[in-house]
């Protein structure tokens, strides 16, 4: 993680490194040429992030259906290892479809990344 560079200051940000203001400036300049906004950067953090079922961090409800979401589980023939696979969420329970039966030692689940944008669609 990177060492601040700012620290807030009621509703207002300002510069921690007073002996080198140009450093601090060169390297926000540095997230500037990135090109995404401090809320875009968040929500893509966001999509990264595992959620853990035990401290009932749960997907939200679908509008309607079901919703793809990365999970890690417990693996059915050694309870000692984890998985990782791709279920759907109804808003109750993880599936492997829409007839099968509740998944369960669900550890933690995630947002699908987004596909590669160079794939054939």
């Amino acid at each position: 993680m990177m060492k601040r560079l700012t620290e807030k200051e009621q509703d207002y940000y300002r510069l921690k490194d007073y002996q080198d203001p140009c450093k601090a400036i060169d390297q926000l300049g540095r997230y500037e040429d990135i090109g995404f906004s401090p809320e875009e950067l968040q929500e893509m953090v966001d999509r990264q992030k595992w959620h853990v079922v035990a401290e009932r961090d749960l997907p939200p409800k679908p509008e309607i259906g079901m919703k793809k979401y990365l999970i890690t589980k417990v693996r059915e023939q050694d309870f000692r290892k984890k998985m990782v696979t791709e279920l759907y969420w109804d808003g109750n329970g993880f599936y492997h479809g829409l007839f099968s039966s509740e998944i369960r030692d669900i550890l933690a689940w995630r947002e699908l990344p987004e596909p590669w944008e160079g794939a054939v669609k």
